[in-house]
């Protein structure tokens, strides 16, 4: 099992041990209700509904999406800010086991890096491919580049590279976030050439639903 899946099950282990004692302790305060006055009660009610609600929503968002799906998601927002993009996907139905809306992120900061980094005309191309039961995201920009100690320090301590206001932290977050994943952030530039962005994320294969 790789360590995505590892992260996953122990979530969804934490999230049913701790489903358990909340339980009791709201049956617990419920035995008890002759006794608590009304600002007590609805402090416990409203209490029991955020834990519900946390429990519930953390389940949500740990479970496994489709991950094509969710990379033609960010592509198609940002249709009207691409000069060119080249995509290829992979065949087959993969999934990951992060959360998605946070995969998502991660990949709109880096598009968004890209387009910046571009002067007048240029191109970015989005490549899939799998290896080793590993999805790869790669983001090709035909931009300005960094050289090797910009980008040392951008990914150390945040800071950016040919924009007035930014701040680098898109690129610090998405290393953060990969890194906790248990998967790899890579990035090859060369200046006054274009960047690559090499996203390696651990695979989940898609349930046999054919009972085969």
């Amino acid at each position: 099992m790789n360590m995505a899946a590892n992260m996953n099950l122990e979530n969804q282990m934490l999230l049913h041990d701790l489903k358990s004692p909340v339980q009791a302790l709201c049956a617990l305060i419920e035995s008890a209700m002759d006794s608590l006055d009304r600002e007590q009660i609805k402090l416990f009610n409203k209490a029991k509904s955020r834990a519900s609600e946390l429990l519930t929503t953390r389940k949500k968002k740990l479970s496994d999406f489709h991950v094509e799906d969710a990379i033609n998601e960010v592509i198609s927002e940002k249709q009207n800010r691409l000069k060119d993009i080249q995509i290829k996907l992979p065949k087959g139905n993969h999934f990951l086991s992060v959360e998605r809306k946070e995969f998502q992120r991660v990949l709109s900061n880096i598009i968004d890096n890209a387009i910046d980094a571009i002067e007048n005309k240029g191109g970015i191309s989005i490549k899939t491919n799998l290896h080793k039961n590993h999805l790869n995201i790669h983001i090709r920009d035909t931009g300005k580049g960094i050289d090797d100690l910009t980008l040392m320090r951008i990914l150390k301590t945040g800071g950016s590279f040919g924009k007035a206001h930014g701040s680098g932290l898109g690129l610090m977050h998405a290393k953060k976030s990969m890194n906790q994943w248990g998967g790899k952030l890579e990035i090859d530039s060369l200046q006054g050439h274009g960047t690559v962005v090499s996203l390696s994320f651990p695979l989940e294969k898609a349930p046999n639903k054919g009972g085969l």
